[in-house]
């Protein structure tokens, strides 16, 4: 009914004050005996006509009360206006839900073509808890706007072209040479995953020589003090010595790395349509360039140039960034920055409408020069929007667990999943804004008890099913619900679910799943104070019929929820 009220109160509001266009809102108040409905529009028109909104309020009263749908309207307050719905509007909601609770979603008017990129975590390891936020977040917006009508493309962008592949493929060197933890360098990574990419690779593949030289190269005396710049000097010299093999083993770190990514991603609900190699941007195509040079072709000349040292600079101090960013290196390798770039120009090339990226809350700083180099290319940097995803902390036995990918000292997304099920760990992913702080407690996530938010609404719902196996009335048909029939208690959870599409639509317009996971929550906190005051069972029989159908649209409710965050609601418990 919102939709049909603001209809009302705008074609009152264009006939009668044509100057005076604006936006203004119909909502459900939190308290049903403010009304099923409350309209801001006298309060925001009132500044504009230079009356006091009592004045106004009174005016936009008429109309709504020769709607069909509406009992009474009432002004309160400093001009909210207040309406009452009648019975059968009232109800109405129950039975779109059990007919089919889709209705209540609103179409856009003008779909668009959108890529939403998540995850894109470096292949150089496992992915940990620390990615399965933004993971759950990126999966979860797009399952809500393509209910929404608009056409989804997801993916994921594989960094394979630059200086964290090589040293994934130096770290599995060592080991293949059996460089053991306490000469293993600094800056390599240690953990169990490359000791078996090196097993994978096999003693029958690596002469011996090499597994001398490299030993050799690794207890040399004058290899640089610096982590890092010892790490590329080990790097530099392992490509001399492994030659060919090099790119060998390259390709099955990367293969492997790639394979345990999907693994996880998919056991935790989440599947791409797309993952884009980096690697390809830098390959020439057909023109006899990549599309990085083409991409550096296509930014305006008075946006970059080369200094002294030959390094290519972006000027995006042009566009309001703090500072120039580096393109090329003197050496003509491409920065991370650079080839970002040239992704971004593939996206829009490619005809999107909208490019959504989930970032971590660190990469901040990014957005600026990124939304910069668009505006270089010839594109409206509005077609780039960022959501900022906070890293999770996980909280077992009461502490905080440090983790480390370098060291290999992190805890993996997929035990996080064999520990609380892919369920419950989306749920408490989503528990929270995504850009807030979270610290995900194992514990609770697998407690069986009211303090545990997603053990409470999944008990709900299989008590409702419970309910109607009892009563057998799971298929009672979709029929009149007469007002009559209901406790007043019950009202409370019928002007709860008509808050769904309300609800449903600001998650998607913001972008925020969890309002959905606070509605249910909500919602089946009525229930169960409902549940625990009546003997529904008990019951008169119109009565109890009347009750379980309300209650059949809660379960559905929460059932279709849960399915659009990617979560299956239990039948039993």
């Amino acid at each position: 009914m919102i939709i049909e009220t603001k209809k009302v109160v705008k074609s009152f509001i264009d006939e009668n004050f044509k100057d005076h266009s604006i936006e203004f809102e119909v909502t459900i108040p939190e308290d049903i005996s403010k009304g099923n409905l409350t309209c801001n529009a006298a309060l925001i028109l009132a500044n504009r006509v230079k009356l006091q909104p009592h004045e106004v309020a009174e005016q936009l009263v008429k109309p709504l009360e020769k709607q069909d749908f509406i009992n009474k309207v009432e002004v309160a307050g400093p001009g909210f206006i207040n309406i009452f719905l009648t019975d059968d509007a009232f109800l109405n909601v129950v039975k779109e839900i059990r007919e089919d609770i889709t209705q209540l979603i609103t179409q856009v008017e003008k779909p668009e073509k959108i890529l939403i990129e998540f995850v894109s975590s470096n292949p150089t390891g496992p992915l940990h808890v620390g990615h399965g936020r933004g993971g759950v977040y990126g999966d979860t917006i797009a399952r809500l706007l393509r209910l929404k009508g608009h056409k989804i493309h997801t993916e994921y962008y594989v960094n394979d072209a630059g200086r964290q592949m090589d040293i994934l493929t130096a770290s599995v060197w060592f080991r293949i040479a059996g460089i053991d933890d306490n000469e293993f360098p600094a800056s390599g990574y240690k953990g169990t995953y490359i000791k078996n990419i090196a097993t994978r690779w096999g003693d029958n593949n690596v002469d011996s020589s090499i597994i001398d030289e490299i030993q050799k190269l690794i207890s040399f005396k004058d290899l640089p003090e610096d982590d890092e710049e010892r790490i590329d000097f080990l790097i530099a010299q392992l490509k001399l010595i492994t030659e060919s093999s090099w790119g060998a083993v390259k390709n099955l770190a990367l293969e492997s790395m790639l394979d345990s990514i999907q693994d996880d991603l998919s056991s935790f609900g989440i599947n791409f349509d797309l993952w884009f190699s980096e690697s390809t941007l830098l390959e020439p195509s057909l023109t006899k360039k990549s599309k990085f040079q083409l991409m550096k072709d296509s930014l305006k000349e008075d946006d970059f140039e080369i200094d002294a040292s030959g390094n290519v600079w972006f000027l995006s101090t042009n566009y309001g960034d703090d500072k120039d960013r580096v393109l090329i290196r003197d050496d003509g390798r491409p920065t991370y920055f650079g080839t970002d770039v040239a992704y971004h120009l593939d996206k829009l090339q490619r005809g999107f409408d909208t490019l959504i990226n989930i970032w971590g809350s660190d990469h901040h700083g990014y957005i600026k020069r990124i939304a910069a180099s668009i505006q270089s290319l010839g594109y409206d940097s509005s077609q780039f929007k960022v959501q900022l995803v906070q890293f999770a902390n996980l909280i077992k036995d009461g502490s905080k667990i440090k983790m480390s990918t370098r060291s290999g000292n992190f805890y993996s997304l997929s035990k996080l999943i064999d520990e609380v099920g892919k369920d419950a760990a989306r749920f408490f992913y989503l528990f929270k804004q995504a850009d807030q702080h979270m610290d995900f407690n194992i514990d609770m996530a697998v407690s069986n008890s009211k303090e545990n938010p997603f053990y409470y609404i999944q008990y709900g719902h299989a008590r409702i099913c419970s309910l109607q196996a009892k009563a057998n009335l799971a298929n009672t048909e979709v029929g009149s619900l007469n007002l009559e029939h209901l406790p007043n208690s019950c009202l409370s959870i019928v002007h709860e679910l008509s808050k769904f599409p309300m609800i449903f639509d600001q998650a998607c317009h913001k972008l925020t799943p969890h309002l959905l996971i606070f509605y249910l929550r909500d919602l089946t906190a009525l229930f169960h104070r409902f549940y625990n005051e009546h003997n529904i069972l008990d019951a008169p029989n119109e009565e109890k019929i009347a009750i379980l159908q309300v209650l059949d649209a809660v379960k559905k409710t929460i059932s279709f929820t849960f399915s659009t965050l990617g979560i299956k609601a239990l039948e039993s418990m």
